[in-house]
This record gives structure tokens, sequence and C-alpha cells, in this order.
């Protein structure tokens, strides 16, 4: 019988060959246990990290997941999804359109990922930040993404952060601790954005906080792909009930030409 390898999940086996008796995730059994004790905000971190959260990181993973739940209607990922729904395609093909949208490299869960790696290059040292920022649009090594065009972490559209970004960076750090990654760049986004001439972006702000609950890059893209998913659920679900009448559409930018 072929068999699964993961050290996340285990299960104990029922009469019933479908269902298991008992699972467990990282040794904790999720129905007798974590169940009963744990907020949704500890089990999600034990997945990603295999740890027990600290009290000080659920508070930040739990503003963290406020702050990113929805994007907006004017951001590309809810809007694929309203366009989708809007359209008469299914809730997965809705979010399946969000998800894809959102995953790119510019205000992406792959800039995440990318702001990321910054700040694991570069820590709290403003010399090293320097350094490391040049670097950033060197040749990389051959992958599926295109180098980048900007600052992973930082708007190519602003010279400083957006007020609703500077809010949530304000929270965050105040969760996260003096000491932490996300309160230094609260401490010094204006000196990064004026080594980079653009404004520090959610995705940065993002990228900070997951540093300092010691996400991988790799889990990092991950997390920002579902945790801007219920506001694009459910602005897809009222683009469907309103219909395409109350749907706007630019036909005025449209210039058709009879080809005969």
């Amino acid at each position: 019988m072929d068999t699964f390898t993961t050290g996340i999940w285990n299960e104990e086996a029922s009469e019933n060959p479908f269902y298991a008796e008992n699972s467990f995730c990282y040794g904790y059994n999720v129905f007798k246990d974590v169940l009963g004790k744990a907020s949704y905000s500890e089990y999600l971190y034990l997945m990603f990290t295999g740890q027990r959260i600290a009290p000080y990181h659920e508070k930040l993973l739990e503003k963290l997941m406020i702050a990113l739940a929805h994007p907006g209607i004017r951001h590309p990922s809810v809007h694929a999804a309203m366009c989708a729904s809007v359209g008469g395609s299914r809730s997965a093909a809705a979010l399946m359109a969000s998800l894809a949208v959102g995953a790119g490299q510019s205000g992406g869960a792959h800039e995440v990922r990318l702001s990321l790696m910054l700040f694991q290059s570069a820590q709290q040292d403003l010399n090293t930040w320097a350094q490391t920022l040049k670097q950033v649009f060197d040749p990389q090594q051959i992958d599926v993404w295109f180098d980048p065009e900007h600052v992973p972490g930082f708007d190519p559209h602003l010279k400083t952060a957006a007020p609703t970004t500077l809010d949530a960076l304000k929270h965050l750090a105040d969760a996260a601790g003096p000491e932490s990654q996300t309160q230094w760049l609260l401490d010094h986004y204006q000196a990064l954005e004026k080594e980079t001439g653009n404004g520090v972006a959610i995705t940065g702000v993002t990228a900070a906080a997951l540093y300092d609950l010691k996400f991988t890059p790799e889990l990092a893209e991950y997390f920002y792909l579902f945790a801007r998913l219920p506001g694009a659920a459910v602005q897809a679900e009222e683009a469907r009930q309103n219909g395409v009448k109350a749907f706007p559409f630019f036909h005025d930018a449209l210039k058709l030409q009879d080809e005969a």
C-alpha cells in the first residue's frame, strides 16, 4: 500500500477506511484537544510553523489577518473575483481568478515572498539595507518569474506609504513589540522610502510581520494568497446578487471600428 510521508499530519485509522479515529497536527489531537482549547490563529500558526504561538505573536497574527482580509474593491485580486462572479462563474472559479491575479510580484503574494527575503538579508541595519537594495535588480537565477521591476515591499506608484498602510503598520508594530522587525520598519520606513524612492506597501508591512512570526518566504507566499480571500469572496457574491447591470463597464473608453 502506498503511503504519504508528512511530519505535519498524522491519523489513527478507524474501522471505516474513509475516516480517521483521531487526527493529529504536529502531535496535537485536533478534534479532542485543539478544537476545545485553541483559537483559530493558534491553530493556524501551529500548522504553518509547527510551534505553539506566543501570546504576543497571537495578537500580531490576529491583527495581520484583519489587515489583509479585505484588500478593497479596487484591488485587482478582488476585482477579478467580482468580474468572474458577475459574469456567471461559480464560487470556485471566482476565487481562482482572485488567486491568479493576486499571486504576482506587483502587489501580490510573490512580492511578499521576495520582500521577506530582503528582511532576512538586511534585518535591522540600514547600511545593509542600502547594499541589499542595490542588488534587487541584478539578474536573477532562471525562474518562471521575471526579474523585479521595483523593490519588493514598496509601491512604485507612491513616494510615501498610503494612510491605510501606515495605520496597519502602527497597529502591527504595537502588537509585535519594541524589538520587532515590524517596529523597526515603523521607525525607519521613511529612510527606506528615501533609499528606494517609493512608499512602503502593505506587502512590505506584511513581510515584516511574517518575519517576526518566523514564517519562511515560501509559506509567507501561501499565507498572503489565502489571507485576502474573504474580501474577494463576499464582494464576488455581492456582485453576483446585484447583477451585471449594476456592475461598472467602461464603455466610454471603448472605440468600436467597423471592419467592413
